[in-house]
This record gives structure tokens, sequence and C-alpha cells, in this order.
């Protein structure tokens, strides 16, 4: 594998979720992100991610099996870029299982159903 990596700027729509496709790996090595779409967004397209315990759905992510949360240092940061780099079966299993989790998971339906859980828990506390 060459080494490349493409500064691209802001994209939307086809030009994005193709960026994604054609990755071989997402990172995004945060300090704070509240939700963290872009990650959720690259495991919908098949893209296995690498992020640290700064996003707050860190332990959902790594439940998915398509993320790996490393420590947010450089040095963990590359470690597990070079680990997954190298490593075409692990990473093609991590791309499916994230993909898998993402259409299982976070579906308008499923979605919805749980916020109307949420509401009914919250009001049967009055």
């Amino acid at each position: 594998m060459t080494g490349q990596v493409a500064f691209v700027g802001f994209v939307t729509g086809k030009e994005k979720v193709s960026l994604y496709q054609a990755a071989h790996l997402f990172v995004l090595p945060t300090h704070q992100e509240n939700w963290g779409f872009v990650l959720l967004e690259s495991l919908a397209c098949g893209t296995p991610v690498i992020t640290t315990k700064g996003v707050d759905i860190w332990p959902e992510l790594e439940s998915t099996g398509g993320a790996v949360i490393a420590d947010a240092s450089p040095d963990a940061i590359a470690d597990a870029i070079v680990a997954l780099l190298s490593d075409d079966p692990r990473r093609q299993s991590m791309g499916v299982k994230g993909r898998d989790w993402v259409l299982r998971n976070l579906t308008v339906e499923r979605v919805l159903d749980r916020y109307e859980q949420l509401y009914r828990e919250i009001s049967a506390r009055d």
C-alpha cells in the first residue's frame, strides 16, 4: 500500500459518500465531539474508524466492531493506523461489522422508538 493522505476540505452528497467508500480508514482524533456523525457516516459506508474517547459515543462505536478507540496521543493514533492498514482481513471485517451495526441500529424507526421509550420513562417519573 502506498502512503497517501488527502485533505479535501468540505464535501457533501455523493462525493462525500464516494470518499468514505474509497478510504481504507476514517481517522478522527478529537478531544471533544458530542456525537460524531462523521464516524457513523463512515461506518455506514463500510469504512472502519479510529477515534478517541473524546467523542461521547465512543463506547457505542467500540461495540460495533467497526471502530478502534485509541488513546489521544499521536503515537497511539499512529500505532492504530499502522495496525489496521497492515491487516486487510481485520479492516475488511471491521467495515462489514460497522456498516451492519449502523444499518441495524440507526434506522429512523429504531431511533424514533428509542426516543418514545425515553419520553415514556421520563413522564412516568412525575
